[in-house]
């Protein structure tokens, strides 16, 4: 869920720069939340000062939230083809204009205020991912997206390990600002050719069907499919919505010259199972995705068997664990045999190990090093390689710190609002004060219903009910419960509102439930006062 601002000027008539806007999803924590996003109020309130959103590269962490936040923006976008292909399909799907987005070239330099960047070619997991060199008059800083060092990519350019090295002697780099995923793996990244290589070998063992699931995103990792298929007599068929969009926008894009068409999954049926390669969503166990579909045994159009091989060409995301095994049970209570990174070397990661962060750090020689894009213990970690390799000063940041790099470089200047927006079927909502919330304590200790008349201090009528709380707690209980909230009416002095009434007894009753279950559900309360009711 990647946003970074920087921002030059004097407070109050400073000028921004946003680049990325991306999306994570839902997982435990947040029932019935699809996306989440960043919360953007700092600088939506200063949007008369932002001059432009510049996007690193294409995945969803990056630029997922643009369609939905750009109005509230309305600024001008910078991408490369690649990237703007993708960004404007999800404009169009939200009715929004597609105008305002600039290509950029690879290599090119775009002109922002007193920001100079510059686009230079640095390999990921998808095609047209960008270091940004970027020049003001206080200094230069790098900004590496998400990165690895490949030397054989499979798509895309390699990394311009010759334009980061002109950069930083061409001037003093003040700060990097650095991918941290794999900074706690040794060693290197590997490359996606060896990836391509093995699942050649890998497909040729299968008899029956080859279903081959990956991130979608990683176009290189399709076309590495789409050639294993092709190695091997195979025909390839597209099951997943991102993984058509994907594809679409790579062949647009030359990524996929040469490759054979897609065969439509309503066709999958009638190929013969030894010539059919399965290439589909659901590396992550998600129930909606394609796999989780086939697993589950309710595709409309492909039913998997016994004579079927599901490979997993991707790693498990720390958090998507139980999901994914999911996925594996069911194949394998349906007799499919399963084939994963553990068994054979079909995943390379797109980020940088630890050999590959020194590298980078050898190359630009920056003042200060700013870890970001993984966890805490990542980008502790990252700094303590950082350190290791000489650089003076790093800063583990978290969300809403504000770095001053000139002229007092590494000086934490300000905390800025920062937070969570949910995407809530079609309602977005803070998290903190979300339905989400509500229904994350309710999948923990259930809810309980409080109606309540009374007439003055004269408790008329009262019912409890409950749902997802143990119902013998009221069978057995039931007094304690009705003496506790007597007792806030007849507590001393005058009678209070309604509305504190109310938050009075919710809290006895949830002091309670507390005291008798160890457990304190979300609790309603409804108290009605017959003599105001009456007149």
């Amino acid at each position: 869920m990647n946003l970074n601002l920087y921002g030059w000027g004097e407070a109050g008539s400073e000028s921004w720069v946003m680049i990325d806007l991306g999306v994570t999803f839902g997982g435990p924590q947040e029932p019935g939340i699809d996306l989440i996003m960043p919360d953007i109020s700092y600088i939506e309130e200063r949007r008369d000062r932002l001059l432009a959103l510049v996007l690193t590269h294409a995945h969803e962490d990056h630029i997922g939230a643009v369609a939905h936040l750009w109005e509230r923006l309305q600024c001008p976008i910078y991408a490369t083809p690649f990237t703007a292909m993708l960004v404007e399909a999800k404009l169009r799907e939200q009715g929004l204009p597609v105008t305002m987005i600039n290509r950029i070239k690879t290599g090119d330099s775009v002109r922002i205020g007193h920001f100079d960047i510059q686009y230079m070619a640095i390999t990921h997991s998808i095609p047209e991912s960008h270091l940004l060199g970027i020049k003001t008059p206080a200094g230069r800083i790098v900004h590496t997206g998400d990165w690895k060092f490949d030397p054989d990519p499979v798509i895309g350019k390699v990394s311009d390990h010759k334009g980061f090295a002109r950069f930083a002697e061409e001037g003093e780099v003040l700060a990097m600002v650095c991918d941290s995923t794999n900074a706690m793996t040794p060693g290197h990244s590997g490359s996606e050719r060896e990836v391509a290589n093995n699942l050649i070998d890998v497909v040729k063992k299968v008899k029956g069907r080859a279903v081959v699931t990956t991130f979608a995103s990683n176009a290189a990792r399709v076309k590495a499919i789409f050639e294993a298929a092709a190695a091997n007599e195979r025909q390839v068929v597209l099951v997943g919505r991102s993984m058509h969009r994907i594809v679409e926008a790579a062949r647009s894009s030359g990524y996929l010259a040469g490759l054979p068409s897609a065969v439509p999954e309503e066709q999958a049926g009638f190929l013969p199972a030894e010539h059919t390669l399965i290439l589909c969503t659901g590396s992550q166990g998600e129930g909606r995705a394609a796999l989780g579909k086939m697993a589950e045994g309710n595709h409309p159009h492909i039913r998997l068997n016994s004579s079927d091989t599901v490979i997993f060409s991707s790693k498990v995301i720390p958090g998507n664990e139980k999901s994914v095994f999911r996925i594996l049970n069911l194949l394998s209570e349906q007799g499919v045999q399963v084939v994963t990174e553990k068994q054979a070397p079909i995943h390379v990661s797109g980020h940088p190990c630890r050999e590959e962060l020194v590298q980078m750090y050898q190359v630009i020689r920056p003042k200060l090093a700013i870890p970001v894009h993984g966890e805490p213990m990542h980008m502790m970690e990252h700094a303590r390689i950082a350190y290791g390799v000489g650089i003076a000063q790093a800063i583990v940041p978290h969300n809403g710190m504000m770095i001053e790099l000139a002229p007092n470089l590494g000086t934490i200047v300000d905390d800025v609002p920062s937070g969570r927006i949910y995407i809530d079927g079609r309602v977005s909502e803070l998290a903190g004060n979300s339905a989400a919330d509500d229904r994350r304590r309710l999948n923990f200790a259930g809810v309980a219903y409080v109606n309540l008349l009374h007439k003055g201090r004269e408790i008329q009528k009262l019912t409890i009910s409950s749902r997802g709380v143990p119902t013998q707690l009221l069978i057995d209980h039931g007094a304690q419960f009705d003496e506790a909230i007597s007792a806030v009416f007849n507590a001393d002095g005058v009678l209070p509102s309604e509305e504190v009434l109310g938050e009075k007894v919710r809290q006895s009753v949830r002091r309670m439930y507390k005291l008798l279950w160890g457990k304190k559900p979300l609790v309603e309360v409804e108290v009605t006062n017959i003599e105001e009711f009456a007149s």
